[in-house]
């Protein structure tokens, strides 16, 4: 794509404010939505961002409008889906909250050092592994939400069982 630095920072704004709105919407729907609805609704507008970039990808050259427009979608389902996540991560133990905290921090810095690495060399093979990089994560993240809840479903039951 053709254009400066400059350019490429002013179209970024697109991707920051996708994520400001995502939790700016979050902050005010979640108590009414709840929080397994907005991380699923999150991780479906997500994917959707991620597939329309793929699929613009697809069907022309690439643009700054079809690179950061989809990836405002994307970071809109990720400001929805994240503040939830966090919030339920960090409420999922009673005894170790700030344990909690440390280990979510821990993993999101690692996953996102790991992919900072991959990107790289995953771009080498064209510009179209991208949005099949977010839509894997999009995957990742709904994969380790449901086998949370299916955890959590399990220790519930166990408990219930005791009593």
């Amino acid at each position: 794509m053709q254009g400066s630095a400059v350019d490429y920072g002013n179209w970024f704004i697109l991707v920051a404010g996708g994520f400001w709105l995502g939790s700016l919407t979050a902050g005010k729907v979640s108590t009414k939505v709840g929080t397994d609805r907005m991380i699923t609704l999150g991780n479906y507008i997500s994917a959707i961002g991620s597939l329309l970039m793929l699929g613009l990808f697809i069907a022309g050259s690439p643009s700054y409008l079809s690179l950061f427009l989809p990836m405002a979608l994307f970071t809109y389902g990720r400001g929805l889906s994240q503040p939830n996540a966090q919030a339920s991560a960090i409420s999922s133990t009673s005894g170790a909250k700030a344990t909690a905290t440390g280990m979510l921090g821990f993993l999101q810095l690692l996953i996102n050092s790991l992919m900072a690495q991959l990107t790289p060399l995953l771009m080498k093979m064209g510009l179209v592994v991208l949005p099949l990089v977010l839509m894997s994560m999009v995957l990742l993240a709904t994969y380790c939400y449901y086998r949370g809840v299916k955890a959590t479903m399990g220790l519930l039951r166990q408990a219930q069982s005791r009593y």
